[in-house]
């Protein structure tokens, strides 16, 4: 049996990386284009633009390593099956179940390694392509969605449209910290700004908004009255960046989403999602490889070379029916604020099908 699995774990390898290969060359060429753009416009030098390379990575084996492994299984097993090599190992006396130890111990090593890619270097390709200039995420105020309230550490945002290109925005609604309009911040001071229109420029440490036709009321503590507004033609003023700059939140740490999920004065499900789009892409590469290996571990009429297509077309519509079922729960939770239980969905419905098809299955 040790040679066994180790026969299939070495094909399964071979065929994960030359399908792993054919996918993250298909999703990283839109990349590169924007790489080599970003490093001649910055004039870098061969040692700046590698690492360039090196972190685009990341965000591309969060969609290809599921869809990949899937694929081995398939491809190993249909080999196999079409050199009589399974019904062999099943004459032996080996056992479907023996057979598929190996597949699903390599899942279980892809889901860890996954995870690791998905949770911790993810979102620091996107801060690391940030703080060079590439993307959004750097940038809080183009990160901001029109109608819908942002929080950035102790600040609250909105706006009602934006002009990304121009650095314009109108109708701002802002609660910041006494101390962000030069005030003194005696037990936690805070302002309500309101502003018809204005421009933002972006400095190393700061943010600088030009306001203009606005109001400024201060907030009071408990048992405290309000002090009267102020009105204001046009004000300028700075917002110092955080640390966690963005408040997109593909770029924002696993505690940091964390937080803001836990956080109540956060209304936004973004948070809920993204934890669940990075956990689920590494949960379900084990739900594939059971899904696959009852179709593959047939005792009578195993897959054979002839029906590769039919291979093929299983997979991707096992990864097809995924993306389908996580987009609309993501939608669901995000757009008509339904419970994020609903997110699990995708993985009951894969442990469903996985029990239906190993119970089925001869």
């Amino acid at each position: 049996m040790k040679i066994v699995s180790r026969y299939i774990s070495r094909v399964m390898l071979t065929s994960f990386l030359s399908v792993l290969g054919i996918f993250v060359g298909l999703l990283f060429i839109h990349r590169l284009f924007k790489i080599i753009e970003l490093a001649i416009k910055q004039s870098l030098g061969i040692f700046e633009t590698l690492p360039l390379f090196l972190w685009a990575f990341p965000p591309v084996l969060l969609y290809s390593i599921p869809i990949s492994a899937l694929s081995a299984v398939l491809v190993t097993f249909g080999k196999m099956a079409g050199d009589n090599e399974t019904t062999a190992a099943l004459a032996a006396g080996i056992s479907r179940k023996q057979l598929a130890a190996t597949p699903i111990y390599f899942a279980l090593i892809l889901s860890v390694f996954a995870f690791v890619n998905n949770v911790f270097l993810v979102p620091s390709s996107y801060v690391y392509f940030d703080n060079i200039g590439f993307g959004v995420g750097i940038d809080p105020i183009k990160a901001l969605k029109p109608d819908r309230i942002s929080r950035m550490k102790s600040r609250m945002l909105s706006i009602e449209t934006i002009q990304p290109e121009d650095h314009r925005f109108t109708k701002l609604f802002a609660i910041l910290p006494s101390r962000d309009i030069g005030g003194e911040e005696k037990g936690g001071g805070r302002v309500l700004l309101l502003a018809e229109r204005g421009t933002w420029h972006m400095s190393q440490y700061a943010v600088s908004l030009n306001l203009e036709d606005g109001s400024i009321q201060n907030l009071h503590p408990m048992g405290e009255l309000v002090q009267r507004t102020i009105e204001f033609e046009k004000l300028n003023l700075n917002i110092p960046l955080p640390r966690d700059r963005s408040l997109d939140p593909k770029r924002q740490g696993i505690i940091t989403l964390i937080k803001n999920a836990a956080d109540p004065e956060i209304q936004s499900k973004e948070p809920v999602i993204e934890i669940s789009r990075r956990v689920g892409h590494a949960m379900i590469i084990p739900f594939f490889i059971l899904c696959a290996l009852p179709l593959v571990l047939r005792s009578k009429g195993a897959v054979r070379g002839s029906s590769a297509r039919g291979t093929s077309l299983y997979a991707i519509g096992l990864y097809f029916l995924f993306w389908m079922l996580t987009f609309v729960t993501e939608m669901l939770v995000d757009s008509y604020a339904i419970t994020a239980f609903v997110l699990t969905i995708p993985y009951l419905i894969f442990s469903a099908l996985t029990v239906y098809l190993w119970k089925s299955k001869p």
